[in-house]
């Protein structure tokens, strides 16, 4: 008989599993892994029950700890539903990682009840071998003790028969259990499988629109740069343009050029002409940019 310590059958409420005012729905729910590490953590507190199925009060333990970790997965998903009803856009994200932990908390009751589940089965299978074997007994005392040894016979062989048949039956309930949880396995798997590929391709799609952003932003910034280069190339030739002007006035002024200009013009009014004597202004203002007196002006032949 095995002895079952104090500790490990005392009652585990779901809030002894997780606690619900320190768990972020934002962090939580963000991706498969991140709710991992609580996932673990139940496990780990289920893992130090030490399951007992010889004692009342041990298999009452286990029924209600897999009830625990039940609680524990309606908790946990209803802060997902709460989560998606508050972030509609990342529902799907959501929905994922409620999956996973109905999945996995459902795996992790199920693994919690087995022990009990296994007992149980065994214990009805013994129950109906004994019985069945009971019958076979007494059909034998019956067989030997009547004359219609023959028909006592054909009855033995329909009992043992039906244990057969129960054993057939107990066999296909074991090989539905197994394609059941082979059957989750790849479940979980595809859900892994397809939650990485979305992460990839937002990923991918992050790294495309940064690209795109980036792309436009040095466009924007080269096109400023031209611009500020073309404003300081006409503003430069302004600069020169307006030295270049007042170099020449000044040096009209400072060959006299202005002056003997504006005194043939004098004299011709004076002399009572009534045009200017064009002709003469030309040939003066030619004689002094033949000789390069004006800065920046000059006659090529």
């Amino acid at each position: 008989m095995r002895v079952v310590q104090e500790t490990q059958t005392e009652v585990i409420e779901p809030t002894d599993l997780i606690k619900v005012e320190e768990l972020d729905a934002t962090a939580l729910f963000a991706k498969t892994e991140a709710v991992q590490p609580l996932l673990d953590k139940i496990a780990e507190a289920v893992k130090r029950h030490v399951p007992d199925v010889e004692t009342d009060a041990g298999r009452k333990a286990i029924a209600s700890l897999a009830r625990k970790v039940a609680s524990s997965k309606v908790i946990l998903d209803d802060l997902g539903k709460d989560h998606v009803a508050a972030l509609k856009t990342r529902t799907k994200a959501v929905d994922v990682v409620r999956k996973h932990i109905r999945d996995t908390l459902d795996k992790l009751r199920d693994d919690t009840r087995q022990p009990l589940t296994e007992y149980e089965a065994q214990i009805e299978a013994q129950a109906e071998a004994e019985r069945l074997a009971a019958e076979i007994e007494v059909a034998w005392d019956e067989a030997h003790a009547e004359e219609d040894l023959r028909e006592r016979e054909k009855v033995v062989r329909e009992k043992e028969a039906e244990i057969a048949r129960v054993q057939a039956e107990i066999d296909a309930k074991e090989a539905a259990e197994k394609a059941r949880a082979e059957a989750e396995q790849a479940e979980k798997d595809r859900i892994a499988r397809e939650a990485r590929i979305a992460e990839e391709a937002a990923a991918r799609a992050q790294a495309v629109a940064k690209a795109e952003a980036e792309r436009k932003e040095q466009a924007r910034l080269d096109a400023e740069e031209a611009k500020r280069k073309a404003e300081e190339l006409r503003a430069s030739n302004a600069r020169h343009r307006a030295r270049i002007e007042r170099e020449v006035i000044e040096s009209l002024v400072d060959s006299g050029c202005i002056a003997e200009l504006g005194q043939q013009a004098a004299d011709a009014v004076l002399a009572g002409k009534k045009e200017l004597p064009l002709a003469e202004l030309a040939d003066s203002l030619m004689a002094y940019l033949k000789d390069g007196s004006i800065k920046h002006v000059s006659i090529n032949y």
